[in-house]
């Protein structure tokens, strides 16, 4: 038995020209308006990991100093700390 072929509620150029105008109106624009988002996150996941993906200069050593992932942990720490104050039990998952 022959599967039946899904008719087109509307004419399939309508169709065509506003599946054009979802993509050439909205996801591009969506996309260009997150993409400084994404890069500062990126930036962000590579300082955390101390990547310098920045700026690739030739004088900058590869001495870790952890400066951003300590303010990280501390930031972390004062947020849990202020969150188990009124907690007697707190369930924690953590995620490697």
């Amino acid at each position: 038995m022959a599967a039946k072929e899904a008719s087109h509620k509307f004419d399939e150029q309508v169709e065509g020209r506003l599946v054009s105008i979802m993509m050439d109106k909205e996801v591009t624009v969506v996309s260009q308006n997150e993409k400084m988002d994404n890069e500062d996150f990126e930036a962000f996941v590579d300082l955390f990991d101390a990547v310098r993906s920045e700026k690739e200069y030739n004088w900058m050593s590869d001495i870790f100093i952890p400066e951003f992932p300590s303010h990280m942990l501390t930031q972390s720490s004062e947020d849990v700390a202020q969150y188990l104050q009124t907690k007697d039990f707190v369930a924690c998952y953590v995620m490697d």
